[in-house]
């Protein structure tokens, strides 16, 4: 009927209106925790210490936490020397762009084989997933913004390319895993993620080249690397406490309910079984080359829950509870949701789950929790402008937001002293 497709895209605007209009709304303009030492910090020391080309090239893929965080410190260069001082606001917008890149791959790699009025149909569950507030820390903190939702769409990105045919495809696919590894850690993963969907191609000679240079990258990221010392140990959090660790890894998955563990916890599961099973069943009806950049990013997603588990879980379960790491629990929701409904080729049936998958998502959208994560996301702003009108007032007596307030405002002093940011009337 063809009202129906107007439906769908009302349907589809709100979640994606909803939040685009709560960044617009509260993205502000003000460093915000490792926006002083990642961005100020950093600017300072490459723009404005002299020393030679190569020690600004060691400085730009430096260690950060244990990250290499290449591809921030790159887009906060060219905002500094664009523009001629930072701007968080801008630098947070910027860092939006990705779920827009995201929402785009989507829509290249699903539901390809239906007219459009039924594809609008079925990203509805899409829709209302991908624009949660899940992971609302990430959404006006630029730093974590650049860094935590750049990685996937860049792991995403060079997954689609590098199943595509033709040389061309290859060399972006490369660019974009080598560019996901230097935008934080898990996009070394990336590689990983792509043997197996080379290998279903039976495309062995990229194999070879792909992971020939994946262990190039790897080692050139882990030259001159340390543990951050008050990280947990690994092999403590595996062997020792593997219970934990698994309690971890599936709550992480199921995360979408942080006041119930336990449901999260089942949900994970249940995710994880789904998720394989779809796979399962496409690979046994000899349709999974047709969806193997989904494959790859699921594999990419959870490997990365296996690196959070290994490494975050000796701070205990509750931690994957941390809605920075809540872009995981969502991607992973909607690659899930996709492979399901394209693996259905019984038309009530599939109708039935996308209804039950978009009816679900809704309630999450609408839920508690939800609006609970908005607000975080408005007091956060609130904070920063009530911090920027004291620092305006007296700047000797502002708390900055950041773990250790008197490198903040030392960081803070001498960024406003050299012209790297303005604190805004």
């Amino acid at each position: 009927m063809p009202f129906l497709p107007v439906l769908w895209g009302l349907l589809l605007a709100i979640p994606a209106g909803w939040y685009t209009l709560t960044v617009f709304q509260n993205a502000y303009n003000f460093p915000y925790e490792d926006d002083f030492n990642s961005a100020l910090s950093f600017v300072s020391a490459f723009v404005f210490i002299e020393t030679s080309f190569a020690k600004r090239v060691d400085l730009l893929f430096s260690q950060y936490n244990e990250h290499r965080i290449v591809f921030d410190r790159l887009v906060f260069l060219a905002d500094y020397y664009l523009f001629g001082v930072l701007n968080f606001r801008r630098l947070t917008l910027v860092g939006n762009l990705s779920i827009v890149l995201l929402a785009v791959l989507f829509l290249k790699t699903a539901f390809r084989r239906h007219p459009w009025p039924k594809r609008l149909f079925f990203f509805i569950p899409v829709a209302y997933s991908l624009f949660l507030f899940q992971y609302w820390e990430l959404t006006t903190w630029s730093m974590a913004a650049l860094q935590n939702l750049y990685v996937i769409a860049f792991a995403f990105s060079s997954l689609y390319c590098l199943v595509r045919p033709g040389q061309t495809w290859f060399i972006l696919a490369c660019s974009m895993a080598v560019l996901a590894t230097f935008t934080s850690g898990n996009g070394m993963f990336c590689f990983a993620a792509g043997i197996p969907l080379l290998l279903l191609l039976k495309q062995y000679r990229k194999v070879t080249i792909w992971t020939a240079l994946g262990a190039m990258v790897i080692i050139l990221y882990f030259q001159q690397y340390y543990r951050p010392p008050y990280h947990p140990n690994i092999a403590d959090s595996l062997l020792n406490h593997p219970g934990r660790a698994i309690q971890y890894f599936f709550s992480l998955i199921g995360a979408f309910f942080p006041n119930r563990p336990t449901i999260s916890l089942l949900f994970g599961i249940a995710s994880v079984l789904i998720t394989a099973g779809a796979v399962a069943y496409l690979f046994y009806t000899r349709r999974l080359l047709n969806y193997l950049p989904l494959v790859g990013l699921l594999l990419f997603l959870y490997l990365t829950s296996l690196s959070l588990t290994a490494g975050r879980s000796g701070f205990g379960v509750q931690q994957a509870f941390s809605t920075r790491y809540g872009i995981i629990t969502v991607m992973l929701f909607v690659g899930q949701v996709v492979l399901v409904i394209e693996a259905i080729t019984h038309r009530l049936l599939q109708t039935s789950v996308t209804v039950a998958y978009g009816l679900f998502a809704m309630l999450l959208f609408v839920s508690g929790t939800n609006v609970h994560h908005r607000r975080n996301i408005e007091a956060r702003a609130a904070q920063l402008r009530q911090t920027a009108a004291q620092y305006r007032a007296n700047p000797n007596s502002v708390q900055l937001p950041w773990g250790d307030p008197v490198q903040a405002k030392a960081i803070f002093d001498d960024a406003i002293k050299r012209g790297i940011y303005r604190v805004e009337e």
